[in-house]
């Protein structure tokens, strides 16, 4: 196979123009031969085959090297390689939790609550939703308020009538905080007993 590059004009005859056609003509029989020979006619215009011919000289083509993607890792010859970790089946259970959103819903910040038993049930909206693991704990006016739970809507009791900071913290199973909601406040409105006069 003989391959002959010829110069469009003479602008391709300079010398740097042939250093173009050369390389690219060298490239082009690197990738499917493993010798190439270069020949000179009479005009002095080069040409390139596989096989040698009377004056032809051997040019020495080094192997392109293998360039990886940027960032790409390349495991050694021979080593195993992990599969990717499959993605979450809907439904398995979260062993840990990162909680982006964790918010009272109910009640709303600043709301007047009539209850002259002192019951106020509050509502906790979590996003991603609770893991198995983990755990509810209400702060009232800046200390725990009952036992961590999984419930997302509780009722506190019995509470004294005035204003309350309401807040609600994610435990882990160790009971480390992962997590806090903006605190809230109400009003609680409650009928005082009037005791009569004894006499």
């Amino acid at each position: 196979m003989t391959g002959r590059i010829e110069p469009r004009s003479r602008g391709w005859r300079s010398g740097k123009g042939r250093l173009v056609f050369v390389g690219s003509a060298c490239l082009a029989f690197a990738a499917s031969a493993a010798e190439v020979y270069r020949t000179v006619d009479e005009a002095g215009h080069p040409s390139f085959s596989d096989r040698p011919s009377l004056g032809s000289e051997r040019i020495e083509i080094r192997p392109v090297p293998r360039v990886s993607p940027a960032g790409a890792a390349t495991a050694p010859s021979g080593a195993a390689v992990s599969p990717a970790p499959a993605e979450r089946k809907e439904g398995q259970t979260r062993k840990t939790a990162s909680y982006s959103t964790i918010e009272i819903v109910s009640p709303g910040n600043d709301a007047a609550i009539r209850s002259n038993a002192g019951n106020v049930t509050i509502g906790v909206h979590l996003e991603p939703e609770l893991a198995e693991s983990d755990r509810v704990q209400v702060v009232l006016d800046g200390k725990p308020f009952g036992k961590p739970s999984r419930n997302t809507v509780n009722t506190l009791s019995n509470l004294d009538r005035g204003t309350h900071r309401l807040q609600v913290r994610i435990l882990d199973g160790s009971g480390r905080v992962l997590g806090s909601g903006s605190p809230i406040v109400f009003h609680l409105l409650r009928a005082a007993v009037l005791r009569q006069p004894s006499g």
